[in-house]
């Protein structure tokens, strides 16, 4: 057995390993992304808007005008909303599917006016790869037609955590520049619980105008923040101008939106938007959205596999592209094959190899830093239950907290979680209580609203293959959180278990901003009343460490100095739990780092054991393969010296007989000769000449004889190399044509003696 080494040496500030090739408004070379993460975030929680352009880089989008008579037959058949009225004017989002009902894209969608509607692709689907879908699609009796506005668009999203943050900045910052060329009227479309008309879709605001320099230009309000409303909501701006690029107004609305000078909203790049992305659980193109890309690894996802099923697909529709697959999965009792779940990768049981690479040890850290389309297993099943695919992973840190935040398509439950009873494995996790990767904790208004559903597979713990990195599974915050929650702000409004106190902790008698906090008497006034007291333990008892203090403020002095010094023994209390509770810590820590070395240790046991059973198991195979070789070269020489002894007795055997049969037919042909010289002395020269014709043809039969006899030998012998053959065969021919011409000399000499 290997001796096991090994010394942990802190790592030196720095940055974890990250490449992309998404565009950051920050300097990501001198600050990290934690700090860049959380100063995103500060500003959400602090009311102030976020922007992004994501321009024509990889996120770029793409807005395909969809013009005629047939514009909502064209949707009702491509898309899977349903599409009416005469009016327009409103916005929906809906699924663009292939035949076997797999989404290529979310579209969201602009119906202006019955033959006139707009679409938005998501961020990473360019206009011109849509164009080239539908295009084909068309005929001329469909009375419709596209064109790619792309390259004369600009398309800014400004988002908050409230809907009225956002009214106030575009009422800053963008529509003073609006009326300073045109007269029309910007509408802002109708607030969150107003959006749906009587078309069931969100309503929506257009306005076109003539620029200064008279250029056609139109501003499309889109009631979406293209990520999810747990997270941010807000309006999408589609600025159209017919010269390309877009210069003139796209580029002063968003110049005057971002300026420090107007202290306008924070922007972000396409990297910051991707982390927003994941954290609220959005799916992406070419990342979840992936039945387009033809060289995908994996199976396209369905509207049900990724949670649209409900939002996006209308089940009373009738025909269009895709039905039958998504028809097909609501008929399924096991559900969609798959889920998308998000997963946390915590830097407190997972120490990558980019860190430990100044350890001191004989073992390798296989740690790994997470990547996409990577294999997830259930820990503890020795890579044999598959969870999974990870198919997105945020750059480490950049939600602001010292976590990797990704997610990942997972099977059906049912499946992982038989094979986990068979291996004794279960999720280990408390059911009330999110864990601290959340933001906030589930919160409700009323105690007569129920929590959202427990996922059975949510804090599920997962291990990449081939690595030792560690995730838990969580549901996406649109089925963690209330709706009209927000995952960013927290609003604690329920009294649960975590908020009751403990043995020796002050109990609260007042609530601040629905949250329970600790009574401070300092900041009360000397005439309110206010009351303290120790909790005791299960016993009824009272430490010999708590005091139990009963104190009614009166106003006066001695009473007030009495709170003073009860709230000094109440603070020094809580500073030394607060100190026990850090070496408390520390001794964890020291154990929970103990335990993790000698699950290393096991770990690298375990792969020097794998390894070398493998090593054994391949040299016995090659052993194997060795003798057999040898016994298949032993078995062909034999077969071949086998038959090169029948080869040689067959050659023997025909030169015996080719000797022979010249010196028998000499002998034949002189006894036939003397015979018919005494037999011609006889005869008349007519009878000589008919008999020598008979026996001509006597000859000619007893050769034709001979040649069958000479081809059933030949058959009889074992075949010959091809060489052979042919010279045997040039010999009997040589001896055929040897005989023949003896023969006609035979019958010319008859001739002349006749």
């Amino acid at each position: 057995m290997v001796e096991f080494e090994y010394e942990y040496i802190p790592p030196k500030e720095g940055y974890l390993p990250y490449t992309s090739n998404l565009p950051s408004s920050f300097d990501t070379k001198n600050i990290p992304s934690g700090i860049r993460g959380e100063a995103v975030r500060s500003a959400i929680r602090s009311g102030r808007c976020i922007c992004w352009n994501l321009g024509s880089g990889p996120l770029q989008q793409g807005w395909i005008s969809v013009k005629g008579k047939g514009t909502l037959t064209f949707l009702n058949n491509k898309l899977s909303q349903s599409f009416s009225g005469d009016g327009g004017g409103y916005y929906k989002e809906a699924c663009l599917l292939n035949t076997k009902g797999r989404i290529i894209d979310r579209l969201r969608v602009f119906l202006e006016k019955k033959d006139q509607a707009y679409l938005l692709t998501s961020p990473g689907h360019s206009g011109s790869d849509l164009f080239e879908r539908l295009d084909p699609l068309i005929f001329p009796l469909d009375q419709v037609s596209l064109r790619d506005c792309s390259n004369t668009t600009k398309v800014i999203t400004i988002a908050s955590t409230k809907l009225e943050h956002v009214k106030i900045a575009i009422q800053n910052f963008i529509i003073p520049l609006i009326d300073a060329i045109t007269t029309t009227e910007f509408i802002f479309p109708s607030p969150s619980e107003d959006h749906y008309d009587h078309n069931g879709g969100h309503s929506c605001t257009r306005i076109e105008f003539n620029s200064k320099s008279n250029n056609k230009c139109g501003i499309t309000i889109l009631p979406t923040a293209l990520v999810s409303e747990t997270a941010l909501v807000g309006y999408t701006l589609v600025i159209e101008e017919d010269a390309p690029p877009t210069t003139k107004l796209g580029e002063s609305i968003w110049r005057n939106l971002i300026s420090e000078e107007n202290d306008g909203a924070i922007e972000i790049g396409a990297l910051e938007f991707e982390t927003l992305r994941i954290e609220s659980g959005m799916p992406a193109f070419s990342k979840e959205i992936t039945a387009s890309d033809k060289d995908a690894k994996r199976t396209p996802a369905g509207p049900f596999e990724l949670h649209w099923g409900n939002t996006l697909v209308n089940m009373d529709k009738g025909c269009y592209l895709g039905q039958e697959g998504v028809a097909s999965v609501v008929r399924n009792k096991r559900g969609p094959p798959s889920l998308l779940y998000q997963i946390f990768f915590n830097y407190d049981v997972n120490v990558f190899d980019t860190e430990s690479k100044g350890d001191k040890g004989n073992i390798n850290n296989l740690t790994k830093l997470p990547v996409e389309e990577s294999k997830l297993y259930v820990l503890g099943s020795n890579n044999k239950i598959l969870v999974g695919t990870l198919t997105s992973i945020a750059e480490p840190s950049s939600t602001g907290d010292p976590t990797m935040i990704g997610l990942a398509l997972v099977k059906r439950p049912d499946r992982i979680l038989t094979k986990m009873r068979e291996q004794g494995l279960k999720i280990d996790r408390n059911p009330f209580l999110d864990d601290e990767n959340d933001n906030i904790r589930r919160t409700m208004t009323s105690a007569m609203v129920k929590p959202p559903p427990i996922d059975p597979l949510d804090g599920l713990e997962v291990i990449i293959k081939d690595t030792y990195t560690v995730g838990i599974l969580r549901c996406i915050p649109i089925r963690r959180y209330i709706m009209g929650q927000n995952m960013f702000i927290e609003d604690t409004a329920i009294y649960d278990d975590a908020n009751e106190p403990k043995e020796g902790e002050v109990e609260v008698n007042r609530i601040q901003n629905n949250r329970w906090t600790p009574d401070n008497p300092q900041n009360q006034q000397t005439n309110n009343k206010y009351e303290t007291r120790i909790i005791k333990d299960e016993n009824n008892t009272i430490n010999d460490n708590d005091i139990a203090t009963e104190v009614i403020n009166t106003g006066t002095n001695n009473e007030l100095e009495e709170a003073e010094e009860q709230a000094k023994i109440n603070r020094a209390i809580e500073e030394a739990s607060k100190a026990q509770a850090a070496a408390d810590g520390a001794v964890a820590e020291a154990k929970r780092k103990a335990e993790k070395l000698a699950l290393l240790k096991q770990k690298a046991e375990d792969a020097m054991a794998r390894r070398k059973a493998k090593t054994d198991e391949v040299k016995r195979k090659e052993e194997k393969l060795t003798m057999l070789r040898e016994k298949a070269d032993a078995a062909m020489t034999r077969r071949q010296k086998a038959k090169k002894e029948v080869v040689e007795e067959q050659e023997v055997k025909r030169k015996e007989a080719k000797m022979a049969m010249p010196k028998e037919r000499a002998d034949e042909v002189m006894a036939r000769r003397e015979q018919k010289k005494a037999e011609e002395k006889e005869l008349s020269p007519e009878e000589a000449e008919a008999k020598r014709k008979a026996e001509k043809m006597k000859m000619s039969k007893e050769r034709a004889d001979e040649a069958m006899a000479q081809r059933q030998q030949q058959q009889n012998i074992k075949e010959l190399s091809p060489k052979e053959a042919e010279a045997k065969r040039k010999a009997e021919k040589m001896t055929s044509l040897k005989q023949r011409a003896e023969e006609a000399m035979a019958r010319r000499q008859r001739q002349k003696a006749e």
